[in-house]
C-alpha cells in the first residue's frame, strides 16, 4: 500500500495538513498554488509544530525567526498539494462559520497568519506587540468573528489572550483577557461555549505559579483556577462528557530528565494526577504533548517523546491502562467513531494508527514530508463548497 492510499484508508478518506522547514523539502513551484476543493463530509486532519532551537534568538527571551515552511494537504480529490507558509507552524484554528478559514499560529513567534484553503492565500495578518510573543495556539469565536491567541509578555512576566477582528489584511488587536499566570499556551473554549480554559505554564521567570484557568465566556471573569507546584500543564483536552485531560512538563532542552505532567480534571474540578506503576516511570519524563481521548471506554491516550510513549489511562480516576511505544510520538488524535488513534513519530517521520480495544498497531506509513515535525494533529471541520 502506498503512501497517498494509506492515508486516504486509514484516515478514513480525510486530509491531512502537516508543516515542515522548508529547506529539507523540495520548492514548490508559486506561492499561489491552489487547493484542491475539498467536498469530502469527512474531517481533515492537521499537524504542525512550533520553532525548534535552530530558528531562535540567543538570549533569555527567545524568539522565533520565521523560516518559509510547507504546508501539506493530501485531498481524496488531488492527492498531496504543497503550499508555501510564512512560517513553521506550531498549531491551527479554524473558524467555525467559514471553515475554509484557519489561523497558522507561530510557538515564540511576533506574526500569526489567516489562510484561506480554497486558494492557499493569506487573507489576515495578526502583529504582537513589542516584547510580547504568540505562544502557539488559539481560536474563534463561535461567531467566526474574533480570533483569541495566547500571548506572553516575558519583560513583564505576564501572559494574555489577545482578541483580534478585523476584515482587512492587518488584524486589529481589540482587547487583551489577564489570564492570572505566566506563559499562557493551549486555549480552548469548552463545548457548551460558557467558559474559556487556559493553561499558565509558569516557568517563564517564576513569579507565577503555573496553573489551569476556568474563564467566563462573556465577562473573562476567572471562574476557577487550578495550581500546580512546579512546572504545570501546557495543553488541555476536554472530552466530551464534561472532563479535561491536561498534560506539560519540561521539553527544554537539558531538562528533559524532569517527571512528566499529566491528569485530568473531572467537571466538579477534582483533580487526578496519573498514577503509574514503578516500572512505567522510567519512561514518564519530558513534556506531555499532545491529549486525545475515548469516551467509550473513559481512557485518555497521550504522547511523552522524551518518554519514547504514548500513554493510556482512565481519565475518571488518572489509574494506568496501557503503554504503546513509539518513538518521540508527537501529535495525536482519536477517530470520529473512535474506533482508532493516530500518532505521528518524529524520528521515524511516520503515521501510526493503533486500535483503541486491543491497543494493537494497526497500519504505519513513512511520510518523509514531516522530517521530524508535527507537535500536534488537529481536528478540522470540512471545508463546504
Amino acid at each position: 500500500m502506498n503512501r497517498r492510499t494509506f492515508l486516504l484508508h486509514s484516515l478514513g478518506g480525510v486530509a491531512v495538513l502537516s508543516f515542515a522547514p522548508l529547506h529539507s523539502l523540495a520548492k514548490t513551484e508559486s506561492k499561489e498554488t491552489k487547493m484542491p476543493v475539498i467536498k469530502s463530509k469527512s474531517s481533515i486532519l492537521a499537524t504542525g509544530d512550533g520553532a525548534r532551537s535552530e530558528y531562535l534568538n540567543p538570549g533569555p527571551f527567545q524568539e522565533a525567526i520565521e523560516a518559509p515552511a510547507i504546508l501539506f494537504l493530501w485531498s481524496e480529490q488531488k492527492g498531496e498539494v504543497r503550499i508555501p507558509v510564512p512560517f513553521v507552524t506550531h498549531s491551527v484554528a479554524q473558524n467555525p462559520q467559514q471553515p475554509q478559514f484557519i489561523v497558522l499560529i507561530p510557538k515564540w513567534g511576533r506574526r500569526a497568519v489567516e489562510v484561506d484553503l480554497l486558494n492557499g492565500k493569506i487573507t489576515r495578518s495578526f502583529h504582537a506587540a513589542k516584547g510580547v510573543r504568540f505562544f502557539g495556539h488559539g481560536f474563534y469565536s463561535q461567531d467566526g468573528k474574533t480570533v483569541f491567541l495566547s500571548e506572553t509578555n516575558d519583560t513583564e512576566s505576564k501572559s494574555h489572550l489577545s482578541l483580534w477582528e478585523g476584515s482587512t489584511s492587518e488584524a486589529k488587536q481589540i482587547q487583551q483577557i489577564a489570564t492570572h499566570g505566566d506563559r499562557v499556551h493551549e486555549c480552548i473554549t469548552t463545548r457548551d461555549s460558557k467558559q474559556i480554559v487556559a493553561c499558565n505554564t509558569g516557568w517563564a521567570l517564576r513569579k507565577h505559579p503555573s496553573s489551569i484557568v476556568w474563564l467566563d465566556r462573556k465577562s473573562y471573569a476567572l471562574d476557577h483556577q487550578l495550581f500546580f507546584d512546579g512546572e504545570g500543564p501546557s495543553h488541555i483536552y476536554e472530552t466530551t462528557d464534561g472532563h479535561f485531560i491536561y498534560g506539560g512538563g519540561f521539553s527544554v532542552k537539558g531538562m528533559m530528565s524532569k517527571v512528566s505532567v499529566c491528569g485530568s480534571v473531572g467537571p466538579d474540578k477534582k483533580r487526578h494526577s496519573l498514577t503509574l506503576p514503578e516500572d512505567q516511570m522510567k519512561f514518564f519524563f519530558g513534556e506531555t504533548l499532545s491529549l486525545t481521548a475515548n469516551e467509550k471506554s473513559k481512557q485518555a491516550f497521550v504522547t511523552t517523546p522524551s518518554g519514547n510513549s504514548v500513554f493510556v489511562f482512565d481519565y475518571t480516576n488518572g489509574k494506568f491502562v496501557q503503554r504503546l511505544e513509539v518513538k518521540s510520538p508527537s501529535g495525536i488524535q482519536i477517530s470520529e467513531d473512535r474506533s482508532q488513534v493516530y500518532v505521528t513519530s518524529r524520528i521515524d517521520n511516520a503515521i501510526l494508527t493503533f486500535d483503541t480495544k486491543t491497543f494493537k498497531q494497526l497500519e504505519r506509513v513513512v511520510v518523509p514530508e514531516l522530517q521530524g515535525w508535527g507537535s500536534h494533529i488537529v481536528r478540522l471541520n470540512s471545508v463546504a463548497v
